[in-house]
């Protein structure tokens, strides 16, 4: 081997032991990357962070955040803005554990339905909107290893205006369900209700749920209550 080839295989050596050391300190220092805290979100949400992010949750436009204890030290913090939103989990520490979008949030709900000591979030989300429509859905949310999972959905409110050149007057449907939860006792677990609309003014389709696990189950059949 000639001085130039060993010089050229010493300098490639050298290269690649750099680029090496460059990949696991850069990798290092991910891992090392401070996670945001709750005291951190709280102090985004108070101020004006358009632009910003809270995990995967885009900060822009914010409208109302609700932070609720779930039970055994764990919080989350809902966060709704005028195009989506979506929930960040904090574990006992105050730590930002995960974060996943939602649709736009309207009103908060906790329930433990399953027994587990830690509350699911209820959530009365708009997710669709436009000219002569407007749609929300129920969505039951529950603690899945250290994030959040979806685990039911129900519409909660539908109503429509559609207009035609040879109307008058334009014509509304309207339909608006209703969820309630009741604690377990007397020998029955505890209950999530949902009555949905039959179409007739004063009539109510009813149908109860319960939860294993993360698995919500159809506890009855359904039944038109007045």
């Amino acid at each position: 081997m000639t001085r130039a080839m060993k010089r050229a295989t010493v300098a490639t050596a050298t290269l690649l032991g750099i680029l090496s050391s460059f990949k696991f300190l850069t990798a290092e220092a991910a891992r090392q990357t401070p996670a945001t805290t709750i005291q951190q979100a709280r102090r985004m949400l108070e101020t004006n962070s358009d632009g910003k992010k809270l995990g995967n949750i885009d900060l822009t436009a914010v409208n109302h955040s609700w932070e609720v204890g779930l039970g055994q030290g764990i919080r989350a913090i809902v966060v709704s803005t005028n195009y989506g939103g979506g929930i960040a989990m904090f574990s006992p520490d105050g730590v930002m554990e995960s974060s996943m979008t939602t649709g736009k949030a309207e009103s908060v709900e906790l329930f433990d339905l399953n027994g587990s000591g830690v509350s699911q979030i209820l959530t009365d989300e708009v997710t669709e909107w436009g000219t002569g429509i407007v749609i929300k859905n129920f969505r039951l949310y529950a603690l899945n290893g250290r994030g959040m999972k979806k685990v039911w959905t129900g519409l909660s409110y539908k109503v429509e205006a559609p207009w035609q050149p040879d109307q008058t007057k334009i014509k509304v449907q309207l339909l608006e369900n209703f969820i309630r939860f009741d604690e377990a006792g007397t020998g029955h677990p505890g209950r999530m209700t949902y009555l949905t609309s039959t179409g007739t003014p004063g009539r109510f389709r009813k149908v109860e749920y319960v939860m294993t696990g993360l698995a919500v189950h159809e506890l009855s059949g359904s039944e038109v209550k007045k």
